[in-house]
């Protein structure tokens, strides 16, 4: 308070809202504070409060919406007048409540004299405001909490703490209002604007307060608000019913205050005081001055005066600031960000700013002003044609961008003027949430608009990158193509996910790889999976999907056709790759890659080749010759020095055709003189040496390649002979490890005798590149030349050197491809592959060098293990011409081992008579012609050997491979792969002849030197240990070959699925021979859907399974579907091993004995002597399998009631099994189940018991008393034994 001072309480009211009247309020107690005085500024305008924005500069943000105000003051009494204990008196509680400097906070600003001001709002803004609101009572608190005295001493602490008390009153009439207007104030500011009903209601309320009884003496001063400017007849006439309507106020009370309109102040909460210049008798600040005046009567009169930069510096803190949104965003980026363009125009648009593309002719919407430039900072955009228009539009005043230039940094590039003026916005290194909140506050928003969440439907986020990727490296010196590659993404989302890129009107060297390499890259975000597919040839392609399923799912044991189908399968199912994308580059004929295309929708098919004919198949994309300006670009960037006059000249000269520019274009960057090399390719131009009539485009390249070739010539004569051998290659890219080899080196020395060691060859590489003839990708280590050059090349070179090239590109290729000593253990390099084309590009089938043809030879058996085993013979058959032709006759030792591999072919073809014959063939002219136990010899009697056990010659395949293992145990001992393998066969041998016994010891002992030099876990290991579990099994230890399966089988099922699958059958079989036919039916089920999804109904380890999976299903009662699945495996059987073969009786035996268990004996008996018959011919009358299909027909004898044949066969059976088996094998001990049972028929009682109680005794021991062949013998019933494929053995 001022000293001897007593405060005065002045409220401001006004019947209707809008008139100006919180604004005025605001205005006087600025004032007043500024002569020093103390002021408090109260808001009772409790539903709606707002006096706090005229004064939001200088309040504490936090600190005003924690205070409390008048709604707490009085509800916060109310409450305590409730539960007010009764020690207290109603005037103590007054006395503690009745006070304001609690609820009210100081204004942050130093007033001149000490003056203050302090502000009470309406209440604290929480979530209990309007429930305190909607509750209160203001006739309750009056009537029924002595509210008139509690409202008395709350006058008499506002007028003790302060000078001046400023009430903003809510308008309108109501209790409220009432205490505002009578009960509180000592001055009354009455404000109406001129309109007739508010004069007239401001008049009526001051004649109504006018004649209430008041406990004070209240002056009314009536004010007029928002008067406009004018001169005509109405403001007149409001101001004379203005005068009329309040002559019943006190002389002293008329003020003939007028407040302007000012339109200034429409928008935002402004205080005149700083809003307005002083010493302006029109402006807002003096009608307020003036009304101050008045309460004070004459104490204030004017406001004084404030600093000019401060006063301004303030008034912007009242300006509300655009909001960002409003603002349109003008957008530049390079074509190659596309995908960042996407994304920040859809976070842009979706957080409400209006985006516009440069070019665009969308004109920026009403809400903002100039738009602001934004613009994508990339390698690409600094080189890029956007960027140069967008600077020099920057440079020529008045027709670049008016607003403000943001640079969005996407890649870590260096910022250079005009872009290094600006701040930038930097994404680098961010993922997608930081980089949309980083981008977002860029823009100018904060808070929740910036930190908005991201929705699902958006666009990729361009640093996302596919999980699985192999394509080329972009081309960084790419350009234009932007309307093909809008045109391309168009194409695969609306046409099926399908398009073709070809060639337009026969050209050549149009791109049509480098727009697809662009593609890839540019839209990479859009994919979790790209891949390149190799698709020159079939068998290419085939390698390119198999090296994808292994990147997609990893499985050994796959072959190539097997892992490209499962890559095929899994991109159609969309999983585990949602989208993907392929691209089949440099695909030759339709019919090459039918059935190698996905046809899913969840992915995108891509396709470039020359044949037209894939327009017809899918959707076409004709890429044609530069346009002009592409050119252009293309040699600037290259030779950023050469006018654009020049370069139009070359661009002509070089007809657009993209390869003769870029040509161009190197040679312009080493050689700058525009005019020489005009001059080059006019000499050139006449010479057509290499050109084709049906390309026209090859001429302008025939002339760069010329000129480049004499240069070339001259500077790298070794770089010239690097060109020549690769030009003999094929137009595909050659790794960069080729010329990096000591053979390279030898080869182009002669040519540059500085070249000492290999690195050095790197220097010929870069000059080759630099003159434009070949491209270099270091980052996939490789070169390619192109076809057109290529035929250029070599048409430039001499043609006595033809032979001597071609000769020296075959040397170039073997010096880095694998060869194969077939006495070794096999390798794996996929890589090699792709040596493929080059050697059939080479004509390296025509070499009679030992080296090549090694590496020939190797792919040939490559191919074979790859799976593709037609493909092997097709090559193998290929070469044994050209072979035979050019060693005129001879059969040399590359030649027999060529037709070893022919025989492999043949072999997993199924084709094993013509396997055998040349094998046999081959044989004995590797006899005849290499020393006795010579490796390759070996070899060929293994595949003998195996040609053999397919067609069923067990006998003989048993000795030729008694004689392979003891070759290779006394040529490389017995630790060694090739003799382990050599044991297992041997092994394998043995079984399929009977000898059971003999198998399981060589098996054993193969399996145990096995574990112990490969390791257990070694793929050989776990081969001999299913062969040991088969030997088991035939051994009648059922359990015991279980305990070695289930091991095997966890081992396998981790390394090899296929593997597995043949695991998981043999334990089924074993489970089902112990009696746990549950698991066994599980496991033979989950074969079964295995086999199902990886193989053909053919495969020979599938058959195995399903003879399996009939003998379950024949166990379960349901003969009909057993028998349904054994006509399908006599067809299978019959079909790959033909109809004469032992495993054809292995279905008849298992059908009789089926059928004898259902009753139908007459089939059951044709059934068995057809067996009996098939097995004594091809397995001889002692192997175990003819003695069981002998015990199956005497089962079916004695059914029929024919029982001395019955006896005579089951006897002869026990007696020969028991003397191959012995006498506890379950099959000896069937035979004699069989025979007592015959007996007691026959009613020889006592011989039958006494047999049946030894029999019962010994199965019961052997196989336990549970198990279903010892339940049937106590029974009294026949067992029949099913019996598995020999092959597989």
């Amino acid at each position: 308070m001022t000293p001897g001072s007593d405060g005065q309480i002045v409220t401001f009211y006004s019947q209707k809202g809008g008139t100006g009247r919180t604004m005025a309020l605001a205005n006087v107690a600025w004032i007043l504070a500024s002569h020093g005085y103390h002021v408090l500024a109260a808001d009772w305008d409790v539903e709606a409060p707002g006096l706090q924005r005229y004064f939001h500069p200088f309040l504490d943000a936090a600190t005003s919406a924690a205070t409390t105000g008048v709604l707490n003051l009085f509800s916060g009494y109310v409450t305590e007048w409730r539960t007010r204990p009764a020690t207290e008196s109603a005037a103590d509680l007054r006395q503690r409540l009745a006070r304001v400097l609690p609820h009210a906070v100081s204004v942050d600003w130093t007033f001149p004299d000490g003056g203050s001001l302090d502000y009470m709002p309406a209440g604290r803004q929480d979530g209990e405001y309007l429930t305190h609101l909607m509750d209160f009572s203001w006739r309750e608190f009056t009537e029924r909490f002595g509210g008139a005295r509690f409202l008395e001493a709350l006058r008499h602490d506002m007028k003790s703490h302060y000078d001046f008390t400023l009430i903003d009153s809510r308008c309108g009439v109501s209790d409220l209002v009432g205490l505002c207007t009578i009960d509180l104030p000592d001055v009354l500011v009455n404000c109406f604007n001129l309109s007739s009903q508010s004069i007239e209601g401001a008049a009526r309320m001051a004649r109504s307060i006018l004649r209430d009884v008041h406990p004070r003496p209240l002056r009314i001063l009536p004010v007029a608000m928002r008067v406009a400017d004018g001169r005509d007849t109405r403001l007149a006439a409001a101001r004379e019913l203005v005068r009329v309507s309040f002559q019943e106020l006190p002389a002293d009370s008329w003020t003939g205050v007028e407040v302007p309109h000012r339109s200034d102040y429409a928008y935002e909460e402004t205080l005149a005081t700083f809003g307005d210049a002083p010493d302006d008798p029109k402006s807002l600040l003096a009608a307020f001055e003036k009304l101050a005046e008045l309460i004070t009567e004459g104490r204030v009169r004017r406001f004084p005066p404030l600093d000019d930069e401060l006063r301004r510096r303030h008034l912007a803190s009242y300006v509300r600031s655009l909001s960002p949104i409003a603002t349109p965003l003008r957008l530049w980026y390079a074509p190659q960000d596309r995908m960042w363009a996407d994304w920040v125009d859809w976070l842009l648009t979706g957080a409400g700013f209006e985006v516009i593309a440069p070019g665009s002719d969308t004109e920026p919407g009403a809400r903002g002003g100039a738009p602001r430039t934004l613009a994508l900072l990339s390698s690409s955009f600094l080189r890029s044609p956007q960027s140069r228009t967008l600077r020099e539009s920057m440079d020529e005043p008045g027709t670049g961008p008016t607003g403000k230039l943001i640079p969005l940094r996407i890649e870590p590039v260096p910022l250079t003027p005009p872009f290094s003026d600006h701040e930038a916005v930097d994404l680098t290194s961010l993922d997608e949430p930081r980089a949309a909140e980083t981008l977002l506050r860029g823009m100018g928003l904060s808070g929740e608009a910036a930190e908005r969440p991201l929705g699902s439907a958006r666009p990729p986020f361009p640093r996302r990158t596919p999980h699985v990727w192999e394509a080329p490296a972009r081309n960084p010196l790419f350009v234009g193509r932007d309307r093909l590659l809008d045109q391309l993404e168009a194409t695969l989302k609306v046409s099926r996910q399908r398009a073709v890129i070809l060639p337009h009107d026969g050209l050549t060297a149009t791109g049509r790889t480098q727009l697809a390499v662009e593609y890839a890259h540019r839209f990479q975000a859009a994919y979790d999976l790209v891949w390149w597919v190799r698709a020159q040839s079939r068998e290419s392609a085939l390698l390119s999907l198999a090296q994808l399923a292994e990147r997609m799912s990893p499985r050994n044991g796959d072959d190539v056709p097997t892992a490209a189908r499962r890559a095929l399968e899994a991109l159609d199912a969309g999983s585990p790759s949602g989208r993907w994308l392929l691209v089949y580059d440099n695909a030759g004929g339709v019919a090459a890659l039918s059935g190698l295309l996905p046809t899913g929708p969840h992915g995108h098919v891509l396709v470039t080749s020359r044949d037209r004919a894939w327009s017809e198949t899918l959707h076409p994309v004709w890429v044609d010759v530069f346009t002009r300006e592409q050119s252009i670009e293309l040699l600037r960037r290259r030779a950023p020095a050469l006018s654009a006059a020049d370069a139009d000249r070359i661009a002509a000269t070089a007809r657009d055709v993209p390869l003769a520019v870029a040509q161009a274009g190197s040679w312009l960057a080493l050689f700058p003189s525009a005019h020489d090399y005009l001059d080059r390719l006019t000499a050139r131009g006449a010479d057509r040496t290499g050109t084709r009539q049906d390309e026209p485009a090859s001429r302008p390249i025939a002339a760069g390649t010329g000129v480049a070739l004499d240069a070339l010539a001259k500077r790298a004569p070794a770089a010239l002979r690097l060109l020549a051998l690769c030009s003999r290659l094929a137009p595909l890219p050659l790794p960069l490890a080729l010329v990096h080899t000591d053979t390279a080196l030898r080869l182009l020395r002669p040519h540059d005798a500085s070249l000492r060691e290999p690195m050095l060859v790197d220097r010929e590489v870069q000059e080759l590149s630099r003159l434009g003839l070949a491209e270099v990708d270091q980052a996939g280590h490789t070169l390619k030349v192109h076809r057109t050059v290529q035929r250029l090349v070599l048409a430039f070179l001499p043609p006595h050197e033809a032979d001597e090239v071609r000769h020296e590109a075959h040397r170039l290729l073997t010096a880095v491809a694998p060869r194969r000593d077939d006495a070794v253990a096999d390798t794996d390099d996929l890589a090699f592959e792709r040596l493929w084309p080059h050697l059939d590009h080479a004509d390296a089938d025509a070499c009679t060098d030992s080296d090549t043809r090694a590496v020939l030879l190797e792919r040939v058996r490559r191919t074979a293990q790859y799976g593709m085993p037609a493909r092997a013979l097709e090559l193998g058959r290929r070469l044994d011409r050209r072979w035979t032709a050019a060693d005129g006759g001879d059969d040399g030792r590359q030649l027999l081992q060529l037709r070893n591999h022919q025989a492999a072919a043949l072999r997993s073809l199924g084709a094993f008579g013509e396997a055998h014959a040349l094998d046999s063939r081959t044989l004995t002219r590797q006899r005849g012609l290499l020393p006795s136990g010579h490796a390759h010899t070996l070899i060929t009697a293994t595949g003998l050997a195996e040609d053999l056990r397919a067609l069923g010659r067990f006998g003989e395949a048993l000795e030729l491979a008694r004689e392979v293992y003891t070759g290779f145990h006394n040529l490389f001992g017995e630790e060694h792969p090739q003799t382990m393998t050599a044991a297992e066969a041997l092994a394998r041998s043995l079984r399929l002849a009977g000898d059971y016994r003999a198998a399981r010891e060589r098996s054993l002992a193969t399996w145990q030197r096995q574990c112990r030099v490969l390791g257990e876990g070694h793929p050989s290991a776990l081969a001999s240990a299913l062969g040991l579990a088969r030997d088991l099994r035939e051994l009648g230890d059922y359990a015991g070959s279980v305990r070695v399966l289930r091991p095997a089988l966890d081992a396998l099922r981790a390394q090899n699925p296929h593997g597995a699958l043949r695991a998981t059958v043999s334990l089924s079989v074993s489970l089902r021979r112990v009696g746990q036919h549950h698991e066994a039916d599980a496991l033979a089920a989950d074969a079964e859907q295995g086999y199902t999804d990886g193989r053909g109904r053919d495969d020979p380890d599938l058959l195995v399974c399903d003879v399996n999976m009939a003998a379950l299903t024949a166990d379960a009662g349901d003969l009909a579907a057993a028998r349904t699945v054994i006509s399908r495996l006599q067809h299978g059987v019959a079909r790959l091993r033909g109809p004469e073969h032992p495993d054809n009786a292995v279905c008849d035996h298992n059908l009789a004995a089926w059928l004898r268990t259902a009753g139908e004996t007459d089939e059951a008996l044709a059934a068995a002597t057809r067996t009996v018959r098939s097995f004594d011919e091809h397995l001889g009358d002692a192997h175990p399998y003819t003695l069981c299909g002998r015990l199956t027909m005497a089962n079916v004898l004695g059914d029929l009631q024919q029982f001395t044949a019955a006896e005579n066969m089951a006897r002869a059976c026990a007696e020969a099994l028991r003397a191959a088996l012995g006498d506890g094998h379950p099959d000896t001990l069937i035979a004699d189940l069989c025979l007592a049972v015959t007996l007691r028929s026959m009613g020889r009682t006592a011989e039958a018991d006494r047999l049946w109680g030894r029999t019962v005794s010994a199965l019961d021991r052997r196989l336990g008393s549970g198990h279903p062949w010892t339940a049937a013998g106590r029974g009294w019933q026949r067992v029949d034994r099913d019996l598995e494929f020999l092959l597989p053995a």
